[in-house]
């Protein structure tokens, strides 16, 4: 898309992956092509996919053979993401579990902050912004804008004391609390973004 001209990808903060580990990353979702560059930055990285990509008729055969880690029910899905963080992989989150409204950010599920608690893990944000909003919720894949499109990531530097290793049946509390954290974070980068 950038060779085409349709796209121009910015990235700052890169090297805050370079030695990622078994981080959480967490992003703001506001295109559909966000995860893509992503996954372009770290390749060996697993993700958290919506049950309902398994069964996409475009997507699923990319999506069964990836071996990411489908959300179809709680426990397995914070049990597999804790392992793949525990085992030195990277996982990838996007709080609000669907592409980010115009301009705005939904309500972050405690998915993320679960998981962040269950293994004292890193958690390194991605700040995306697109630019004009271009392939968000709702919006057309050919519906593309007059000007070319600029995609940004923000990459942070880990947060080390952003989750802290919690017993399962001491988690629900830290998970809120956790997950107030990492909502506020997205909320201060859109005010000064």
């Amino acid at each position: 898309m950038q060779v085409s001209g349709v796209l121009k990808v910015t990235v700052t903060g890169q090297e805050n992956l370079r030695k990622t580990g078994g981080a959480l990353i967490i992003a703001n979702h506001p295109t559909l092509i966000d995860f893509i560059a992503i996954v372009g930055l770290i390749p060996e990285v697993n993700c958290l996919v919506k049950k309902s990509l398994v069964d996409h008729f475009f997507v699923r055969g990319a999506v069964r053979s990836s071996g990411y880690i489908v959300n179809d029910d709680p426990v397995n899905t914070v049990d597999s993401a804790s392992r793949m963080i525990q085992g030195g992989t990277p996982v990838v989150i996007f709080p609000e579990g669907t592409r980010s409204p115009p301009g705005g950010l939904r309500k972050f599920k405690r998915g993320a902050a679960t998981i962040a608690n269950a293994t004292g893990c890193d958690v390194i944000p991605i700040y995306i912004t697109m630019n004009p909003p271009t392939l968000m919720k709702g919006q057309k894949w050919y519906e593309i804008p007059p000007q070319r499109a600029h995609l940004t990531l923000q990459i942070a530097s880990a947060k080390k004391n952003w989750s802290q290793k919690v017993p399962d049946g001491k988690r629900t509390f830290m998970s809120r609390k956790t997950n107030h954290t990492f909502r506020q974070y997205f909320q201060e980068q859109q005010v000064n973004g």
